[in-house]
């Protein structure tokens, strides 16, 4: 079975690193998710916050994402579908990398980005973190709800993993619920109560958009190291009327635990394991991959 996973932040690591993409030290590569089924990929262009220049840190981020798909062209289709290829899709981790300009956002999607999230843990000129310290909670600033807008009219999807509750509200207001809300690494607060997870009113929100919740490995998220936990949040958010809005964002290279038995990519067979043994071939196949492949193509 197929699987589709909508966060890692695997280019920033191996820009850093100078590694490639189809073998590398780290989570997740191209030869590894080969083997284990991983058929459609988001990677996500991280930017540290205190960065000086974000927009120059992200541009070399999809300079390295650009070269090794190029040079990885028989495995990968950028944005796209191609036959017995990984469908990898351009994404930004916080908005800090537009420096408060709008069109940099513009810039952003001439380069292929297809999805933002809006912000990382701290504040940023768009909205507050969910983990920022000390700071009142502002919600989206005036030029955080610029960016809503033109986001919708582009047809950017916008990602509300890591925004403070306020803010993701006013996504939900500002949209209208007219355009899918996306929280693509982010489990059930009801099952772990840690602020990077979603209260039961935002997951019936996002469901209410035709949105997309992808599930995150970090133990912290999950509520132990026992991969098994993953289902007891997929279970919820399916309760929750969530079984056409789940699926995977494992955080690859984004984090620095795993769960046991969870080394990196090649053992996403346990995932599918777990999720097709509790929740049987048709639904399982949702989560895996069809709920995230048919939000692109």
């Amino acid at each position: 079975m197929f699987i589709a996973d909508a966060h890692c932040d695997t280019i920033s690591r191996i820009l850093d690193t100078n590694e490639g993409l189809f073998q590398n030290s780290g989570h997740l590569d191209i030869m590894r998710m080969r083997k284990s089924g991983v058929m459609m990929q988001l990677f996500a262009v991280w930017t540290d916050p205190k960065t000086v220049n974000p927009f120059a840190r992200a541009t070399a981020v999809i300079d390295k994402f650009n070269k090794e798909c190029g040079i990885n062209a028989q495995y990968v289709s950028v944005n796209g579908v191609e036959e017995g290829k990984i469908s990898a899709v351009l994404t930004i981790e916080g908005g800090c990398v537009l420096e408060g300009e709008i069109a940099n956002l513009h810039k952003f999607w001439d380069m292929g980005v297809r999805l933002m999230t809006l912000t990382w843990n701290g504040r940023n000129a768009l909205a507050s973190g969910v983990l920022q310290d000390g700071e009142v909670d502002g919600g989206l600033s005036g030029f955080g709800r610029e960016v809503v807008r033109e986001m919708v009219k582009l047809g950017m999807f916008i990602d509300v993993s890591h925004i403070a509750e306020r803010g993701f509200w006013d996504v939900i207001e500002q949209t209208g619920g007219a355009v899918p809300i996306f929280a693509t690494h982010s489990n059930a607060r009801s099952i772990t109560n840690h602020p990077r997870n979603l209260t039961d009113e935002q997951i019936k929100a996002i469901i209410s958009t035709g949105g997309f919740i992808g599930l995150n490995l970090f133990p912290d998220f999950l509520g132990g190291c026992n991969v098994s936990n993953i289902a007891r949040h997929a279970e919820h958010i399916m309760n929750l009327g969530g079984v056409e809005t789940l699926g995977l964002g494992a955080d690859f290279d984004g984090v620095d635990v795993l769960p046991d038995g969870i080394h990196g990519v090649e053992d996403m067979g346990c995932i599918n394991e777990v999720i097709l043994g509790e929740f049987g071939e048709e639904t399982a196949r949702k989560i895996l991959f069809d709920n995230l492949f048919k939000r692109f193509f």
